[in-house]
């Protein structure tokens, strides 16, 4: 974690994306900010939330910095790489969580259509 310190202005910050990363080597199973937090001993996930949501830190530096630690470990060996960014799209705008987000099958941002109209 020291190689990506710089990435983040605030000490707390750094501290969470190293429990973060610790929670997410930890479970085995799809996870999110409550089993994260279950595992790395938080009492609740908003620390984990504030960090995913709301946090300042220099993503690209990161990405760019993760590229190079990954090739540097993977270094001269005969070996493959798979990134799998699949996701389904959510399947509507008016259920909890279901903004506009990500999703690797779609390759960008998307949310289906709504069935729900408002009143106007």
């Amino acid at each position: 974690m020291g190689r990506f310190a710089s990435c983040f202005p605030r000490r707390e910050t750094r501290l969470t994306c190293r429990n973060m990363v610790s929670g997410l080597l930890m479970v085995k199973e799809s996870a999110n900010c409550w089993s994260l937090a279950e595992a790395i001993g938080h009492s609740g996930p908003h620390v984990l939330q504030h960090f995913s949501s709301r946090a300042r830190f220099d993503t690209e530096v990161i990405r760019r910095s993760v590229a190079a630690w990954t090739v540097e470990q993977l270094g001269e060996r005969e070996v493959m790489l798979v990134v799998d960014e699949t996701g389904d799209e959510k399947s509507s705008l008016d259920a909890v969580g279901a903004a506009r987000q990500y999703a690797g099958a779609l390759g960008g941002i998307g949310c289906a259509r709504s069935r729900y109209t408002s009143p106007t």
